[in-house]
């Protein structure tokens, strides 16, 4: 099926309207795993702009984020459990150049705070999935590969942590 993009940057779907993803897991130690139709940005793309355009094109991709992860959740018959409090978020970002590591670290800001639960005036996008991004709840690894164009897109992984696995 052919992927439709909005003008505004937000994540695609395909022609059904349906997003991209093989969301796995029922349960808090289940592995949540989804593939985003879009590469995350990179950090120099929000630089040297009008924070009011930094803001609302970060506002847009948010919510194309938190659609297309919902619409992933939901067709795989995967309900809303309780936030993982302790996990290991693996992301794997396939797009047609390589980023240096700031760029690559900081381009899935958005995309954690999707993750985090919902707060009326900070988060108000936020789903749930995770429960915070301290150091203390949430590793990150954040990895590239570079592919065509047309292939351009992000495998995102949420594997729940024991609270004796302290390795970092």
């Amino acid at each position: 099926m052919a992927k439709q993009r909005s003008r505004h940057g937000d994540a695609g779907t395909d022609a059904a309207g349906q997003a991209d993803g093989d969301v796995a897991g029922h349960g808090p130690s289940a592995v949540i795993r989804f593939t985003l139709s879009r590469p995350t940005p990179s950090l120099n793309s929000r630089q040297g702009r009008n924070w009011r355009v930094v803001w609302a094109r970060g506002r847009r991709i948010q919510l194309g984020l938190a659609r297309e992860i919902a619409a992933a959740r939901l067709q795989a018959g995967a309900g809303w459990a309780k936030p993982i409090e302790r996990a290991e978020l693996r992301i794997i970002r396939f797009g047609p150049k390589e980023l240096d590591e700031d760029n690559l670290s900081g381009g899935v800001k958005l995309l954690v705070d999707v993750l985090k639960p919902m707060h009326p005036r900070t988060n108000p996008r936020g789903l749930g999935l995770i429960a915070g991004d301290e150091p203390s709840r949430l590793r990150q690894v954040v990895t590239q590969q570079i592919c065509a164009k047309g292939q351009a897109r992000t495998e995102v992984e949420i594997v729940p942590m024991g609270d004796g696995d302290t390795s970092s």
